[in-house]
């Protein structure tokens, strides 16, 4: 399902007013996300090794990782911190500068979720039912592609900043299912139990 939604975030930056901003600011800020969402992208695994055993280290781990990723690609969005990265370091300058900073600010929404998003999939892996996980990217991608087709139409001079509206915005609906779901699936494994 997420091999649907990228080449659908790519036309629907072809649709835009600007397309070869929006499209090269994208690519961008996706690579500088990709920093943050890799590192966090085995904490299932963390979950599924220590949750049993150690369950208060877990949380704060990842109540620390979800409130310092977000703060340090803020910090990127801003002159004086991101200027070293951005404009030194990637050579970003005039209206791409502006683009990606604009698209870095709106992704941190995205990192202060992601990592809750793998708790629950390690979480659901624990208790042997991956339903939740199937659902839950399910409908994160189907919202995903639907607030695309409605960014596209009715506001296309937002540009590259579509596309991390888009991830900013499905991330919290599939942590919503995964809390959904999560909490049905606890409920009838204590009721089946007792």
């Amino acid at each position: 399902m997420l091999v649907i939604l990228n080449p659908s975030i790519q036309a629907a930056l072809n649709n835009t007013t600007d397309p070869f901003l929006a499209v090269a600011s994208f690519s961008v800020a996706l690579q500088i996300l990709n920093l943050f969402v890799w590192f966090c992208s085995s904490l299932h695994q963390i979950v599924i090794q220590f949750y049993t055993t150690k369950r208060r280290e877990v949380l704060i781990f990842l109540s620390f990782l979800s409130t310092l990723s977000p703060l340090l690609l803020l910090l990127l969005s801003f002159g004086f911190a991101g200027d070293p990265m951005l404009r030194n370091v990637l050579g970003l300058e005039g209206e791409l500068l502006l683009e990606t900073r604009g698209l870095l600010r709106i992704l941190a929404v995205y990192v202060a979720f992601y990592p809750w998003v793998e708790y629950f999939i390690g979480r659901s892996i624990l208790i042997g039912n991956t339903k939740p996980i199937f659902i839950g990217r399910l409908f994160s991608v189907s919202f995903a592609i639907l607030a695309l087709i409605l960014c596209i139409c009715f506001f296309p001079g937002l540009d590259g900043k579509v596309a991390g509206i888009v991830m900013a915005v499905s991330s919290p609906v599939e942590l919503g299912i995964y809390l959904l779901l999560y909490r049905k699936i606890s409920t009838t494994t204590m009721n089946v139990s007792s």
